[in-house]
Order: C-alpha cells, then sequence, then structure tokens
C-alpha cells in the first residue's frame, strides 16, 4: 500500500506528520480556497486549503496525531472517501495549476518539509506557513505526496500519479518532476 494523501476538489488532499502549531479554522469554509479552472475557460474549483487529517480521515482519538496528514490508503480508498463527501481527487493539470497558480513556486529549502529540512517526519497539514501556495493551499511542495485522480499507462501495466513531495524526499522540480507514478 503506497502511502499518498488525498488533495479533494468539491477537490481533497491525504498525507503523514507530528504536532506543530497548525492554523486554527473558526469557520468551515475557511478549510477551502478558490481556484480558477485549470483551462480558464471551466468553473472555478473549491478546494481543500489542506492536507486531510488522520483525524478526519479515521477518526483519530489521539490528539498528538490527529493533525497529522492522513497516509497509508490506497488511491480507491482516497477517491472513495472524497466521494463520500461529495469530493474528488483533483487530476494532474488541476494540481499543477493549483501548485503554480497566483505565484511562482518558491524554491527556498525552508518552505517546505522535504529531506533538505533534516526533519525525518511529516509535519501536522499547513505547519509551514511560508510554505503557502498563491491562491493559499498548504503542502503542495513537501510533507507527504498526494494521491491523483488521473491513471497513468505505463506499457500494459496501470498505474496511478501522486504528485508534491514528502519528508523523504529531496525537493523537485517546477513541474512535471513533481509527479511520480505508483504501481
Amino acid at each position: 500500500m503506497a502511502s499518498g494523501w488525498c488533495a479533494c476538489v468539491a477537490l481533497a488532499l491525504a498525507a503523514c506528520g507530528d504536532p506543530v502549531q497548525v492554523p486554527q479554522q473558526s469557520e468551515p469554509l475557511a478549510q477551502f480556497f478558490l481556484a480558477p479552472a485549470a483551462n480558464a475557460v471551466g468553473p472555478m474549483l473549491l478546494v481543500s486549503r489542506f492536507e486531510v487529517t488522520r483525524a478526519e480521515y479515521a477518526a483519530e482519538t489521539d490528539r498528538s496525531l490527529a493533525e497529522l496528514p492522513a497516509v497509508g490508503m490506497t488511491r480507491s480508498e482516497a477517491q472513495a472517501w472524497c466521494a463520500e463527501r461529495g469530493l474528488r481527487l483533483p487530476t494532474r493539470i488541476e494540481w499543477m495549476h493549483l501548485r503554480i497558480a497566483g505565484g511562482q513556486v518558491s524554491r527556498e529549502v525552508d518552505r517546505a518539509n522535504t529531506l533538505e529540512l533534516n526533519l525525518g517526519k511529516a509535519l501536522p497539514v499547513g505547519a509551514i506557513q511560508s510554505g503557502r501556495t498563491g491562491l493559499g493551499g498548504y503542502d503542495f511542495e513537501g510533507n507527504v505526496w498526494e494521491w491523483l485522480a488521473d491513471d497513468a499507462v505505463d506499457g500494459s501495466e496501470q498505474s496511478a500519479f501522486q504528485a508534491g513531495g514528502s519528508f523523504a524526499n529531496y525537493r523537485l522540480g517546477p513541474r512535471d518532476a513533481a509527479l511520480r507514478q505508483v504501481r
């Protein structure tokens, strides 16, 4: 079972980590941001601002683990979780668009939980404030890999895409380098 988190588009994301101060959200809508469609002609996207937490995904009762990204689910499990809530995983094109829309992707090491930080563990969702995207999404550059909706076909074997990077990987490039195929 590959680890992955789920980002939901009225869209969701899922991940892994350890406690740090997480932004407090007083309104449910503060958990989402609006984004223009990737093709500039479709409807706006309502996107989850944060990775899905362990508390949201599996009703985690240990408070020290509750705000860590949900990890360890298959892509099918992440898709089912999203669908039960009227959400879906983003496509590869949508995820790349959401990552860079509203401003440049920063290449500064301290803006993402990747191997360069040398923490060796996932952090609570949204813990790195300076790593927020131009539209207001968190953890697009690291923390844990994210499941995408697209199927990837490699020869005759079907596989899926994950995006973003993690605490266990070095920082990836600005475009398709932030994607990987998993079987």
